[in-house]
């Protein structure tokens, strides 16, 4: 009897061991990153292969609609410049738009004037977001949110399917792991969970070979050198080395960040950085954090960014808005523009011998030519209204700025 006792619990001391399967993995590692789906959080990032360079920082992400990063790095610039401070914005209150600004130098730098502040105000906010300030700009703090740095824009719990990855269970100093394996357009991923916390990953190593897999930018991934040496292949690895209980969530608020670049003649070009997350807000205040505030320097140069990859400057910001740069001079040279449009050279196309407003019993070149002629200077009279509306409108705010 007692053998068959300790059969039964060996059997289910077995069961127990092994209840995983890779659908309940998958689904248990995209869990396990709902912790900083509503977050405040401070952090400091330490580079270990750039000297002394470090930086702190605050991060805010409200469900994805809104989400923050503001930070202050020391390094030496230059001689005047010891530092900078930066701070992207991505918020659907503020018309879906991404804002990055950088302003150099720190308190007591004298700043060269060819180091101005900028403003960089993107059509494209969210996707801006994602791709910039999470997976370049500051991919350390991207780790804690599931994205693998410089591998790709989407988050790594998006990118691993059933169809795409094994499963494989392993056992280190008495601690079970669920060891992923996936082979994805972006690369090789390789994962260890921890089941017992809520499957959070305990490290990630992330290979891409040049010519097999892709860039972030889509195309074949490649890259040369300032020897003109090609690109073999680059390996990241992602460790979280400290972690925390709180709330009823597991989550970790250490990374160690390693990024090696591998060479045809040899060369290797290393990266090693560490993020620590020092205070965290797991029901955050957005508005007593002050949080999501466009507030940007007055000072800063400007340039809208189009969805089309157009670029627009001379823009400055003001008050919290964006104002045109349509001053005095720029009014005139623009409403003279429009002037001579009412003055252009007749179309040398044939030209109807009458004028008549049933255009539709014309003939057919010469009706076409004179619904085109109707609205090109429908349109450039309209254009001169509002430019002289616009115009009026400028010398009042003007001279109620010299009144005061």
């Amino acid at each position: 009897m007692a053998i068959m006792v300790f059969l039964l619990s060996l059997s289910g001391s077995l069961q127990s061991e092994e209840p995983y399967d890779l659908d309940t993995v998958l689904k248990g590692y995209r869990e396990s990153f709902a912790w900083s789906h509503n977050v405040a959080f401070d952090f400091v990032e330490i580079s270990e292969s750039s000297g002394d360079s470090q930086s702190e920082g605050h991060f805010f992400n409200d469900h994805g609609k809104r989400m923050e990063i503001q930070e202050t790095g020391v390094w030496q610039v230059s001689p005047e410049v010891s530092g900078v401070r930066a701070k992207t914005l991505f918020s659907e209150d503020l018309d879906g738009l991404f804002f990055d600004e950088t302003i150099w130098g720190l308190e007591g730098d004298v700043v060269p004037e060819d180091l101005g502040p900028t403003l960089d105000i993107y059509e494209s906010g969210r996707d801006r977001f994602s791709s910039f300030a999470m997976v370049v700009k500051k991919p350390t703090v991207a780790s804690f949110l599931g994205y693998g740095p410089w591998f790709s824009y989407t988050p790594l719990p998006d990118v691993l399917t059933p169809r795409n990855t094994t499963l494989q269970m392993e056992e280190v100093e008495g601690t079970r792991y669920c060891v992923l394996n996936a082979s994805t357009p972006e690369g090789e991923i390789q994962l260890w969970l921890m089941p017992d916390k809520d499957y959070i990953m305990k490290k990630c190593v992330l290979t891409k070979e040049a010519g097999k897999h892709q860039g972030l930018s889509g195309g074949t991934y490649s890259f040369t050198n300032d020897q003109g040496e090609s690109l073999q292949r680059s390996i990241g690895e992602i460790t979280f080395s400290q972690y925390r209980y709180q709330d009823g969530h597991f989550f970790p608020v250490e990374v160690e960040f390693s990024h090696v670049q591998q060479f045809e003649g040899g060369e290797d070009l290393p990266t090693e950085v560490i993020c620590r997350i020092t205070t965290i807000d797991l029901d955050p205040d957005f508005e007593a954090l002050h949080a999501f505030e466009a507030t940007f320097s007055e000072d800063s140069e400007v340039t809208f960014h189009k969805k089309d990859g157009s670029r627009f400057y001379g823009f400055s910001w003001e008050d919290g808005k964006l104002i045109a740069p349509m001053d005095g001079h720029s009014f005139e040279i623009k409403l003279g523009e429009t002037l001579s449009a009412l003055d252009a050279t007749p179309s040398e196309k044939k030209a109807p011998a009458k004028l008549s407003l049933l255009v539709d019993k014309l003939d057919p070149d010469a009706a076409a030519q004179i619904k085109a002629e109707l609205w090109l200077y429908i349109l450039t009279a309209a254009g001169v209204i509002v430019l002289i509306i616009g115009w009026i409108a400028y010398r009042m705010v003007k001279r109620r700025r010299e009144s005061k």
